[in-house]
């Protein structure tokens, strides 16, 4: 119950607080730090209760594959709630390892997957039928290809320097790039006893995360994406001082303020880290195992590396350490969050009004819905005209049906 209200918190606060934008809360979570939220159904009912059914829907589904795989319903159900939620708690002391089956480790890894992706995309896909919107996100090409890069190039790894086959290598492989990309923190084999180079990957793993929107921890894809397009600009920049190089995100120009922001949560997410890293240390933690749990309780993850991998458990740790991790534990949801804006004395909104044909119809852009209505007094030879309004006087209007339509649309 526990984990399966914080997957369904997380969706909540993610997903349906940020809608809040018309006379109510504004509540701008870096969880949704990327450049649009999609705009599900104009009523918060509506929204909680579709989100809700992918949610629903993807943990009943697993419960039912996994009962096919021939896991009882106990461990069925528990599993199947923990992997919905990202939360990775086993009723094994071995996690996913003491099953011993390729076909649940895939069951697995696919709802993982899944649960890592942007609930909004999902109800897109699977109740709207518009797979377009899911394999144009650019946040979803950073998800798959960071996922298909890493599961890469730790197969070609095991396959070369284990007596693993190449089907094994590749399913424990992706198990667990899966696992902790979406900070699940599941196990399917003990990766400490893989080469090195793949100990300090799985860490570096830990520290992306999967998409905004979803129940998983770390950096996020989106703003790994963004960063990415902010420092080619840059490059860009040297040769063409003078060029005007907009960010763009799915067809829309990033914002200064969405960088700013995104590049000092970065800041302060590395910071924590070595900040951590160094306690821990000074505390008599050994070097590896300081920095994997560091990262691992900061993203919420779980396991780590050394003797807090795996096969052991983080109970060998000085009580100041576990105290320091219990607080970055704390951090990873409170610093993703920004402050909550109420709105509700705001006396006047800025509308954006463009004609929309020669009768002088016109659109008014707010960041949650669309009016069209009609201002024949507003004629000018300009574009677009922006003029001040109070709520009041929009409310005044609707009611006297001067407002035409009033549609949700989404970015």
């Amino acid at each position: 119950d526990l984990v399966r209200s914080r997957g369904l918190g997380d969706v909540y606060k993610r997903q349906v607080l940020p809608i809040f934008g018309v006379g109510g809360v504004q509540l701008f979570a870096a969880e949704a730090t990327g450049p649009t939220h999609d705009k599900v159904h104009p009523r918060i009912g509506v929204t909680a209760k579709w989100i809700w059914s992918i949610y629903l829907g993807l943990t009943i589904a697993e419960v039912f594959l996994l009962l096919l795989g021939g896991m009882d319903v106990f461990d069925s159900v528990c599993h199947s709630l923990t992997t919905t939620a990202t939360g990775g708690y086993s009723t094994k002391q071995n996690s996913i390892a003491a099953f011993h089956s390729p076909y649940i480790e895939y069951v697995i890894t696919l709802f993982m997957f899944l649960s890592g992706i942007n609930f909004t995309l999902l109800f897109l896909f699977f109740l709207k039928g518009k797979f377009k919107r899911l394999i144009e996100n650019t946040e979803f090409h950073w998800y798959l290809g960071t996922v298909g890069c890493f599961t890469l190039f730790t197969t070609v790894t095991l396959v070369l320097t284990s007596p693993m086959g190449i089907e094994e290598s590749f399913r424990k492989a992706i198990f667990q790039v899966v696992s902790l990309q979406t900070t699940t923190g599941f196990i399917s084999a003990d990766y400490m006893t893989w080469v090195p180079v793949l100990w300090t990957l799985m860490c570096i793993i830990m520290l992306f995360g999967a998409c905004a929107g979803s129940t998983s921890g770390g950096i996020k894809c989106i703003r790994i994406a963004i960063m990415s397009r902010v420092s080619r600009n840059e490059f860009k920049r040297i040769i063409h001082p003078n060029a005007v190089l907009p960010v763009r995100i799915n067809r829309q120009v990033i914002s200064s303020t969405t960088k700013s922001a995104i590049l000092a949560f970065t800041f302060l997410y590395i910071a924590i880290v070595f900040i951590g890293w160094l306690l821990l240390m000074i505390l008599g933690v050994g070097f590896e195992e300081a920095y994997s749990v560091v990262i691992s309780s900061l993203g919420n993850v779980g396991p780590g590396i050394g003797k807090c991998g795996p096969s052991y458990s983080w109970s060998g740790l000085p009580d100041m350490a576990k105290w320091i991790s219990a607080l970055r534990k704390s951090l990873s949801i409170h610093e993703k969050r920004k402050k909550t804006i109420y709105n509700d004395r705001i006396p006047n909104l800025w509308l954006t009004l463009r004609p929309l044909n020669k009768n002088h119809h016109y659109e008014q852009y707010t960041e949650d819905l669309y009016f069209s209505f009609i201002f024949p007094a507003l004629d000018n030879n300009s574009g677009t005209r922006r003029v001040c309004v109070s709520k009041e006087f929009i409310l005044s209007e609707i009611k006297r049906n001067l407002f035409l339509s009033a549609n949700t649309k989404s970015v």
